[in-house]
């Protein structure tokens, strides 16, 4: 079965999106599974351009199968999408090649609801202003997944490029909340609750001195050790939340460039957005504190998202038919 990005869209719904992405931090916080860190391999011409492959099997109930994605960031100029790849998704009683699926729009699905989810967890409930940093395919997902998750009625759009932050704006006129563009990331931030930092740049965008009390910031963008969104200051004065503690440990760039530089220890993460959502762990405990979830992305999510469009796709006989036997 092949699932193009058009049949993705319709079979994951944004709401049904949110209970995978829970399933999938959870079951990784348990460890009901093997997920081990991704295979990245740097392609040559291009700054932060890879190959990259995730592989892994989950438990409760049996999944297995692997995304493998070329990940370009200079695509924005191009007009394509940064991530282009597949989703791989096998039987798990024969082992047979059951789908490949848009890994494109697997990826920036699940990556939204797993922050959407995240922030449900550690934002003040109340949030009401969003800041986008980044205007890219990943910010048109988050703002949809966040608009439907927190009573947000403010978004500011901040972008590399004013035209493509302004044709964001464009874009997205069916929205009900208010969406402003910002020519500069601190005057974007000043008072926002939420801040989304979803782009491709290799070097910080937000620095801590402009972070304030009761905000609460998801780091998306950079999803290898020679990239950060934020600077050390930024990564210090907040409490710290992982997607998956491995991944953190050998591609989390802001995190390893601040204890590099010595401005956190080890023991600044406080764990996995999983263990809160088991309570297992505390989540926001003040409105003053300022809290971060750094998501590197996991093929846990991949999978859960795959095993749900494939077994509708096939209850209602979605995607085309290939011959792989």
């Amino acid at each position: 079965m092949v699932l193009d990005r058009a049949t993705v869209a319709r079979l994951l719904p944004r709401r049904i999106g949110f209970e995978l992405a829970t399933r999938a931090l959870t079951e990784t916080s348990l460890r009901r599974g093997a997920q081990p860190n991704r295979l990245i391999i740097p392609l040559t011409g291009q700054i932060g351009a890879v190959l990259s492959v995730m592989a892994g099997v989950l438990h409760e109930p049996l999944l297995f199968g692997a995304k493998i994605s070329a990940v370009l960031p200079e695509n924005r100029h191009r007009g394509f999408a940064g991530h282009q790849g597949a989703v791989v998704f096998f039987d798990s009683d024969t082992g047979r090649l059951l789908a490949i699926l848009h890994g494109g729009e697997i990826t920036a699905r699940r990556t939204a609801a797993a922050t959407a989810v995240a922030t449900r967890a550690l934002a003040r409930p109340n949030s009401r202003v969003l800041a986008l940093i980044g205007a890219g395919e990943q910010a048109s997902h988050h703002l949809d997944a966040l608009l439907e998750s927190m009573p947000i009625d403010e978004v500011r759009i901040w972008s590399q490029s004013t035209e493509r932050a302004g044709a964001f704006v464009a874009n997205h006129t069916e929205a009900s909340s208010k969406l402003v563009t910002h020519d500069r990331v601190d005057t974007a931030i000043k008072g926002a609750d939420i801040i989304c930092t979803l782009t491709s740049a290799p070097n910080p965008v937000l620095f801590g001195r402009w972070l304030e009390p009761g905000q609460h910031v998801n780091a998306v963008g950079a999803s290898v050790r020679q990239f950060r969104e934020l600077d050390d200051e930024a990564v210090a004065r907040a409490k710290f939340y992982a997607d998956y503690l491995p991944m953190l440990h050998a591609e989390g760039g802001e995190y390893l460039g601040a204890l590099a530089s010595g401005a956190i220890t080890a023991d600044h993460v406080i764990g996995e957005i999983g263990e809160v959502l088991l309570g297992r762990l505390p989540g926001r405990e003040s409105d003053a504190e300022i809290t971060l979830f750094k998501s590197l992305g996991i093929v846990a999510e991949d999978l859960t998202a795959a095993h749900f469009a494939v077994t509708k796709a096939i209850a209602e006989n979605h995607g085309a038919r290939v011959s792989f036997e």
